[in-house]
């Protein structure tokens, strides 16, 4: 097959940019260092029955894995990364696999450029969360589902697709709407007579299994949800979901604005980057269509999975958005090169050079974001803040500790000679930013204080705030600022000042109080301060 050797450059391709990331030891961000508190304190059997730290919530394979790899390797960010590296490579393998059965022409090719080169997919790589895992699952099971549809389906690999299906859905939470989507296209494709090479009996075992497995582990999940949990979940999630009248949705645009932010810039590490991304949206529906015309049975296993998911999501049960629909990558970036292919053959007749161009057009402007903002990925990067203070510190300075760098701050602490009894923490006072000023009135005087920030999203105008103060009434003497780096927008800071607070304190008091604030002055609705990952540690201050 003439595609073969290019689908081999690009996974090799793929794997270093992914490997790049993972050997770059970047620092975790607040929601990676929340799970891993319970991957460090909690022995295996309270991980697998127990409610998670931190509000956080993990599939049990995926907490098994972890666990057995930092018991085995030791409780490095390296060790904690290792089974996304894992996940991230297996699924770029088998979506290579996947787009060369399912595509024709060049589509395969453009597919896995795709797939290879997405920002997100390359640092969800080397992400303490199951996104990675989300991913992999996700094309294995559309692997199993094409296999099923097209066969031929001996006994022995009906086994081990009602095996393999069945184990992976305790890896992924999107992994039972996969099972459930694919099942129903499976049965729909078997009742309409397009899928004889699987015997009906056989098809009924390995649904059976998957439902089976499916109602099991969420039954495991669910069991492990506290109430505040499911509370905490439905707060943080619930503005994602969509608006439940027909004309809240017309006037939200709902779901094309998910979509579209899924194919731009996103928050974190949450979006593809791409220019244009209404285009890549109308390009998969396109896609879509395109595959429909060829191969209905391919269409509709790779649309079932997204329908069903928009299903969800209009039941209030699973969130059309974000991080949590990177599992519908995958087909949605094959149905792209689907659409990328149908422009390339409609052209080519005309003009090889123009087909060639017009499949390219398409595809340079999602390449665009890697060439421009290669590896490695990083948000909230505190490592090098921390050995940067460590360097710099003098016996007795103060440290005053944000409350979002405080996550940070105390799981890479003991590496950087940072003890806890060092420094003091802040509280969380999102909507009342004067509380802040308070904090920091109580080290004034001291000559030497350093001031850890990172976390500080930009909705409440804190690390604004909290500098402005600090250049208004002390003198900034030295700091680094470490700028996050990725595709996505938002992308938040981590950074050390050290400021001279012993200037006159007669009217300490009074500044506090009276200076001008940019951010809101007041606590307003729930605010999520003491609950998740803000929720870590306690505040040294009253």
């Amino acid at each position: 097959m003439a595609t073969r050797p290019a689908l081999l450059v690009i996974v090799v391709a793929g794997a270093a940019l992914r490997l790049w990331q993972y050997s770059a030891d970047t620092s975790l961000w607040i929601d990676e260092i929340a799970l891993a508190r319970s991957l460090l304190s909690m022995n295996l059997r309270s991980l697998l029955t127990s409610p998670l730290l931190h509000n956080q919530v993990a599939p049990p394979g995926f907490l098994l894995v972890q666990k057995l790899a930092v018991t085995a390797l030791g409780p490095s960010d390296y060790a904690l990364r290792l089974f996304p590296l894992a996940c991230s490579l297996a699924s770029l393998i088998a979506f290579g696999r996947l787009a060369a059965r399912t595509l024709e022409g060049a589509g395969a090719v453009l597919a896995l450029t795709l797939f290879a080169t997405a920002a997100p997919l390359i640092a969800f790589g080397s992400l303490v969360k199951p996104y990675s895992t989300d991913v992999c699952v996700a094309v294995l099971m559309w692997r199993l589902a094409h296999g099923l549809a097209y066969g031929p389906v001996t006994p022995r690999r009906a086994a081990v697709a009602a095996l393999l299906g069945s184990l992976l859905v305790w890896f992924s939470h999107s992994g039972v709407l996969m099972t459930a989507a694919l099942g129903a296209a499976l049965a729909s494709l078997s009742a309409l007579g397009r899928a004889k090479a699987v015997p009906r009996r056989a098809l009924l075992t390995i649904l059976g299994c998957w439902a089976f497995s499916s109602l099991a582990v969420t039954i495991a999940t669910l069991w492990n949800v506290t109430p505040d949990t499911r509370d905490y979940m439905q707060w943080f999630w619930g503005p994602l979901f969509p608006p439940p009248s027909l004309a809240g949705i017309v006037a939200t645009r709902w779901p094309l604005y998910q979509l579209r932010d899924l194919f731009g810039k996103g928050q974190a590490y949450t979006g593809l980057g791409y220019y244009m991304p209404l285009t890549y949206v109308a390009l998969t529906a396109a896609g879509f269509v395109a595959l429909w015309r060829r191969d209905r049975r391919t269409a509709l296993l790779l649309t079932a999975p997204a329908a069903l998911t928009l299903a969800a999501a209009a039941a209030r049960q699973y969130p059309f958005a974000d991080r949590l629909i990177f599992f519908l990558l995958p087909g949605f970036m094959l149905a792209i090169a689907a659409a990328a292919e149908a422009a390339r053959r409609l052209l080519w007749p005309f003009s090889r050079v123009a087909g060639t161009l017009a499949a390219a057009g398409l595809l340079f402007p999602a390449v665009y974001p890697l060439v421009t903002t290669p590896p490695a990925y990083y948000t909230e990067h505190m490592k090098p803040v921390m050995a940067y203070v460590r360097d710099r510190r003098r016996p007795g300075d103060a440290i005053y500790v944000y409350y979002g760098a405080a996550p940070a701050v105390t799981f890479y602490g003991p590496r950087y000679g940072l003890g806890r009894a060092e420094y003091l923490i802040g509280g969380c006072h999102r909507g009342d930013g004067r509380r802040y000023l308070r904090e920091l009135d109580t080290l004034r005087g001291r000559p030497r204080v350093w001031v850890l920030l990172t976390h500080a999203g930009p909705r409440f105008r804190e690390r604004e705030d909290i500098l402005a103060y600090l250049d208004a009434v002390g003198t900034r003497l030295d700091g680094i600022v470490v700028e996050s780096h990725g595709v996505a927008a938002n992308l938040l800071p981590a950074e050390a000042h050290l400021y001279d607070l012993s200037g006159d304190r007669t009217s300490s008091a009074a500044a506090a109080e009276a200076f001008p604030l940019k951010g809101p002055s007041s606590p307003g609705a729930r605010l999520g301060c003491g609950e998740g990952p803000q929720a870590m540690l306690e505040t040294d201050f009253q």
